[in-house]
């Protein structure tokens, strides 16, 4: 199963009840979406990926902490507005 087929499913969607504001939707999502690909080259160039992902959750006014969660391990976790700035 590839990436896409694995992130697909959280995909955002509009119009469904209690979705999120699209810029809210669509951060989430590539952030989800970074951590698995950093995931899946095992990190090995992290700070391009992170830094990324810190900037998209920066421009909604957000927080994104990332680090080692036990024995190999690594834990990525966003905190999002929920009225995040329309694009």
């Amino acid at each position: 199963m590839t990436l896409r087929q694995k992130t697909d499913k959280y995909r955002p969607r509009s119009g469904s009840a209690g979705a999120l504001p699209p810029a809210v939707d669509h951060t989430a999502y590539r952030v989800v979406q970074e951590a698995l690909t950093n995931a899946v080259r095992h990190a090995a160039d992290r700070g391009a990926g992170l830094r990324d992902m810190r900037e998209r959750v920066r421009l909604l006014g957000g927080a994104l902490s990332a680090g080692p969660a036990g024995p190999g391990g690594w834990r990525v976790r966003a905190d999002l507005p929920r009225e995040g700035n329309a694009w």
